[in-house]
């Protein structure tokens, strides 16, 4: 809360925010709530939040109205019943904890900025795009099907979204004459091939 605090105070902001579950993050929103009072352009700094291992509707449109964007990590579902996502289902039982694990298309819908998160080294990028586009854990088993996304909205929330999240969506980020890039060359076309093979 001090934290939190004197960000507001210093007009920082708050990014890589990590918040394990939805109690962490009331408690976080809680706070910044409290700032904003004092200091209303809180909003405009683009504070953000990590992990999305659970989001509950009501969750999503309050940072809404805060400015947060979200950093959500694909493992969450992809571990499944022994992951985030099977632990959210011992207490919030199966519908709810496949909606509320990294809810994409919830987020997208409501106007909320999200970005595909990778904090382990086993995950690659192109197979959490996968993860996200059919919402399949290792097994095969598919959890929240309706927070599903598009392929172009998982390359948006790496690129376009993600130079957002970093404030540099004035230098990286989409294919514009003057913005630094990167190039990747693919052996198949990310669009059109078989979701269940984005991955390789």
């Amino acid at each position: 809360i001090n934290g939190v605090h004197m960000a507001a105070v210093h007009g920082c902001r708050i990014s890589g925010m990590h918040v394990g579950g939805d109690l962490s993050l009331d408690q976080f929103m809680d706070a910044i709530e409290q700032e904003s009072k004092q200091f209303p352009n809180i909003a405009e700094r683009r504070w953000a939040v990590d992990h999305c291992q659970i989001v509950h509707l009501d969750q999503i449109d309050r940072a809404k109205k805060l400015g947060l964007t979200f950093s959500c990590a694909p493992k969450y579902l992809y571990s499944g019943e022994k992951g985030g996502v099977g632990a959210s289902k011992i207490l919030y039982g199966e519908a709810e904890a496949a909606d509320s694990v990294i809810p994409f298309r919830s987020m997208i819908d409501r106007g909320v900025p999200v970005v595909i998160q990778l904090d382990q080294h086993a995950l690659h990028p192109f197979t959490a795009m996968q993860i996200v586009i059919n919402r399949k854990d290792m097994t095969g088993k598919v959890w929240g099907p309706k927070q599903a996304i598009s392929r172009q909205e998982a390359l948006y929330a790496y690129t376009r979204w993600s130079s957002e999240y970093v404030l540099k969506e004035k230098e990286i980020g989409s294919i514009e004459p003057k913005k630094q890039a990167d190039f990747v060359v693919l052996n198949r076309d990310f669009l059109t091939l078989p979701e269940d093979e984005i991955g390789r």
